[in-house]
């Protein structure tokens, strides 16, 4: 059976999975903070909609949709065509916290987004109305605000079970691709993160170059560290957050740095 794969369109990403990213899979991009985590899940958003021409639901949970919204403009991804086309939505799980919110046609906003069970209505009623079903992914940013959500460990056991929701009724189900930022590093979270990192289908680790790091240089790098369904390289290849996004640091480049 051929698998039904799709191209990330970020060429570090394409380098080390060369076969594509089957729809199938849940995906954590992981690393610690200011790794660019964000970005990339940024960037993979906009080449659903721009190169594959798919629909997004963008999960935002540490700043308003209209936040996210400006971001991607000002790294040059302009997005209003794929509002206006009725391409993007996006579900603000942090705008509940803000008395002035900022609604538009194209943000839902969740009041309780501690309320799993209506979160996950909402995600799924979402990805049905916008006939996702085969095509498009759901973007989520960040998973880790989940848990910090509800600090109380007796949940964590039913956001987990909440996620693995997800993973059956979206990628396995649906074929809707899931990519989740989360934040290692997070010591309450560490237990948990080795029942998610058991659960879901990839893994994208991102972190600063080890040895510059200890110079003062901070240089980001990527791995694929797992990737259910196709042949992944494991290796770190260095990258940088440029005008164009994320793109791939050449040889001559890393030796300047």
């Amino acid at each position: 059976m051929k698998t039904d794969v799709i191209k990330a369109g970020i060429s570090v990403l394409d380098d080390v999975l060369p076969n594509g990213i089957p729809r199938r899979n849940m995906i954590f991009i992981a690393g610690e903070p200011g790794t660019a985590k964000s970005v990339i899940l940024q960037h993979l958003a906009y080449n659903f909609l721009s190169t594959l021409r798919e629909p997004i639901i963008f999960l935002t949970l540490e700043q308003p949709a209209h936040a996210v919204a400006k971001d991607m403009v000002g790294l040059g991804w302009d997005i209003e065509k794929f509002v206006n086309e009725r391409m993007i939505k996006f579900i603000d799980c942090f705008s509940f916290r803000i008395e002035s919110k900022q609604t538009r046609e194209y943000i839902e906003i969740l009041n309780n987004p501690k309320d799993m069970t209506s979160l996950t209505s909402t995600v799924f009623q979402s990805i049905d109305k916008m006939d996702m079903n085969g095509r498009g992914a759901v973007f989520i940013d960040s998973l880790t605000e989940l848990f910090v959500l509800e600090r109380e460990k007796i949940f964590y056991h039913q956001i987990l079970e909440e996620v693995k929701t997800w993973r059956a009724n979206g990628p396995k189900e649906r074929n809707v691709l899931f990519f989740a930022t989360h934040h290692y590093g997070i010591e309450a979270l560490k237990e948990l993160e080795q029942s998610l990192n058991y659960v879901i289908d990839g893994i994208i680790d991102v972190r600063f170059e080890p040895k510059l790091l200890q110079e003062g240089i901070l240089e980001r790098e990527l791995r694929v560290r797992k990737m259910r369904g196709v042949f992944h390289d494991t290796r770190w290849i260095r990258f940088r957050v440029s005008e164009n996004g994320i793109t791939k640091v050449a040889s001559d480049q890393k030796d300047s740095a």
